[in-house]
């Protein structure tokens, strides 16, 4: 819901300078204003913007890449990377959208008259799900539902008008309800259940998951930021700044919960124990309205009426005291997936992160945390080996992931068949990314270098795969297997947490180069050394 341009006019600039450790940037916009903003499947931001009404692509060095929308005036509010790897977008007047990573842009009109889309999420059934206020009639208020095809679903919400929505922990979707002064869940048949919020006329309008298995939002009215569990307990905690008005909530990659102050012009940050910490930003009535953190672990938000996007670099927790690890079976070498609280995840992309790494484009995703797109068969594991627990990463087949995109051009050309592109033929392994002994490994650079005849080590990070060599159309003993071995390691971040540990890999503070060797165990021979940026971030809950 956005506010009349009067009262956004009388805003406001309150508080301190920023703390140490967080540090302001901000980015002029193509157009004049900024809506909602996500983090891509591609590595990227996307944010919504008005006047014209786009869809922008935003690099994290800040380069923007604009597409029109088709269908004018759009209305542009809230945007989500959907599960089928494609960006969903609500429009007010009444369509929801999908754009492409390369920007072909879809609508879809909704079933009901006067429906205005606001806020949408993609559910833990494979769709999005989003809201559908009606100011003009407040008694049709809608919850819907869009499968990736286009095919949409209402289920009527009566007094309703909601705005934020997000999908939950428990597997149902959980909405603000302005009109009922109620947080609202529904389940993927459409079975709902509100929960009146304590402070009256509150004003809810976004909400998130937390890092706590809460979900958390905000009160525009109400000046508070609140937390309902999936019971339904509702915790509320309020804002030093007056008349703050809260709108856009994420939470950060440091385990705390990020909101925009429209009035205070402020990013606010909420631990999960409820203490509340305030950084003005630097454009004076600036109206920050949506947020998301980004693939480089910053804060991203949109100033709505200051016509750009900002970024707050956050300073990560300092590591506490490591707790035991799980081990999986003493089984050498035969990997064994832990049970669903401890299973590592894995977002995982190979990219260019580094200037003189040119023609190389994103490869492929592996999602197991219900963000990206989830294959269940995609395999992250720990595996005991002689030289301790390593993570190996194998996903599936599956239409949209193209690992050809690994290699520059120039070291595809040097294979000796094409790549296989799944997980399994027969009893080998043919897709497979190894960062060895890394749940016990401390913040530093993993994995050493690996030269024929001895290659690869088990210390090193490599990825391997098959081609088939013989052109027989199969995968197995007979065809020839490459190794692609870093070749100065990876660096690895880890960060303890309360309930998770993170280990964030990039080559960004060692070397992209990696060396392709041809041949499996000893013996094989270099075909050169080729440059292939990693960028791996993988999360194991305790």
């Amino acid at each position: 819901m956005r506010l009349p341009c009067a009262l956004l006019l009388l805003l406001v600039l309150l508080g301190a300078p920023p703390m140490a450790g967080q540090t302001f940037t901000e980015f002029p916009v193509l157009s004049a204003y900024a809506w909602g903003i996500t983090a891509g499947p591609d590595g990227n931001l996307w944010f919504l913007s008005g006047d014209p009404d786009l869809v922008v692509w935003l690099a994290p060095e800040g380069v923007m890449t604009k597409f029109a929308i088709p269908t004018v005036p759009a209305d542009l509010n809230q945007i989500t990377t959907g599960p089928d790897g494609n960006l969903w977008f609500t429009e007010s007047r009444g369509r929801i959208g999908r754009v492409t990573t390369s920007g072909s842009i879809a609508e879809f009109p909704i079933p009901t008259p006067n429906g205005r889309p606001n806020g949408i999420a993609a559910g833990p059934d494979g769709v999005l799900w989003f809201t559908e206020p009606n100011f003009k009639e407040r008694n049709t208020g809608k919850i819907g539902r869009i499968t990736t095809s286009g095919a949409i679903t209402e289920f009527p919400i009566p007094g309703s008008s909601s705005l934020g929505i997000a999908s939950g922990p428990d597997g149902a979707l959980w909405f603000t309800d302005g009109g009922t002064n109620k947080i609202g869940r529904i389940t993927t048949s459409g079975a709902f259940t509100e929960f009146p919020i304590p402070t009256p006329f509150s004003e809810p309008v976004f909400i998130t998951a937390g890092p706590d298995g809460a979900l958390w939002f905000t009160e525009a009215r109400g000046n508070k930021i609140g937390r309902i569990t999936t019971s339904g307990e509702i915790t509320e905690f309020p804002i030093p700044t007056p008349r703050s008005q809260p709108y856009g909530i994420a939470t950060g990659l440091d385990g705390n919960l990020y909101f925009v102050e429209l009035s205070g012009n402020q990013i606010g940050r909420v631990t999960t124990s409820g203490t509340v910490t305030e950084f003005p930003i630097p454009t004076p009535g600036s109206s920050p309205w949506g947020i998301a953190w980004g693939p480089d672990g910053a804060i991203w938000f949109t100033e709505s009426y200051a016509g750009k996007i900002g970024r707050l670099s956050i300073e990560r927790l300092p590591p506490v005291e490591r707790l035991p690890p799980v081990r999986p079976s003493h089984h050498e070498g035969r990997p064994r997936v832990l049970p669903p609280r401890n299973s590592p995840t894995a977002d995982l992309y190979l990219a260019p992160s580094t200037p003189q790494c040119s023609g190389l484009t994103e490869v492929t995703g592996i999602y197991q945390d219900g963000r990206g797109t989830y294959l269940p068969g995609d395999s992250v594991v720990w595996a005991d080996t002689p030289n301790g627990i390593d993570l190996r990463i194998k996903p599936l087949c599956s239409g949209n992931r193209r690992l050809n995109a690994l290699l520059p051009s120039a070291a595809i050309a040097l294979l000796t068949g094409p790549i296989n592109p799944c997980q399994d033929s027969g009893s080998l392994n043919t897709i497979q990314l190894k960062v060895p002994d890394l749940q016990e490994a401390p913040t530093g650079v993993v994995g050493k270098p690996s030269l024929p005849p001895d290659y690869p080590k088990a210390e090193s990070v490599y990825f391997y795969f098959l081609v088939d060599s013989n052109h027989d159309g199969r995968f197995d003993s007979r065809d020839d297997g490459y190794n692609l071995v870093w070749q100065s390691g990876i660096y690895l971040t880890r960060t303890e947490y309360f309930d998770r540990t993170v280990y964030e890999l990039t080559t960004d503070l060692t070397s992209p180069n990696a060396e392709l060797l041809q041949g499996i165990g000893n013996g094989g021979s270099s075909k050169g050394v080729f440059c292939v940026p990693l960028r791996l971030t993988v999360t194991q809950l305790k």
